[in-house]
């Protein structure tokens, strides 16, 4: 998806999209200017163990004005079978993911940033949800987890004209956590 801009120089405003969207949470593929961090006091949240390099990026993005996108690999990423994000999932995670959405909403004002975030947080709760399925847990279970979450509910009422995030919600008002699981692996 992002081949179209190899090369080119992307304005802040779509990089903050695409941080919002999801597409840009990590840090190891890019390069930070120190002083820009040091000078803006910029860090990873403490008490934030999953996603608090979303929070890093997007506060970084928000005090430079564009950011270069190139299509040299300059760093080799080593999948760790012991990663956090490859643990079995719990009801703890949707915990962390709160916590994430909600500093993420604090830090927005922009209506294109919200709804980008609104949308991957539907996509992230799909994929959470058929990750609890194939952890055992039952329909029962996964739906008064999902149900009693704001976070979860301003995700389903997002508008989307996308069919995959259509469907994303069908399921899950539907409560089909096991299609969840087949369709939305993660």
């Amino acid at each position: 998806w992002l081949k179209p801009w190899f090369g080119r120089e992307a304005d802040i405003s779509q990089v903050l999209l695409w941080i919002c969207d999801n597409r840009l949470n990590t840090p190891w593929d890019k390069r930070f200017s120190l002083s820009v961090i040091r000078e803006n006091g910029i860090s990873f949240p403490e008490g934030i163990h999953m996603g608090e390099d979303l929070l890093f990026n997007f506060r970084y993005a928000r005090k430079i004005s564009s950011a270069f996108v190139s299509s040299r690999a300059v760093y080799r990423y080593v999948d760790n079978a012991q990663s956090l994000t490859h643990k079995k999932v719990g009801f703890n995670r949707l915990g962390e993911y709160e916590s994430v959405y909600h500093a993420m909403m604090e830090e927005t004002g922009e209506a294109p940033c919200r709804t980008a975030t609104n949308l991957s947080y539907l996509r992230v709760i799909a994929r959470y949800a058929g990750q609890l399925h194939r952890s055992g847990y039952s329909r029962q279970t996964i739906a008064g987890l999902l149900e009693n979450s704001p976070m979860v509910k301003a995700a389903l009422a997002e508008p989307t004209w996308d069919p995959k995030n259509i469907l994303r919600k069908l399921l899950l008002r539907l409560r089909q956590y096991s299609l969840c699981a087949r369709l939305f692996r993660g």
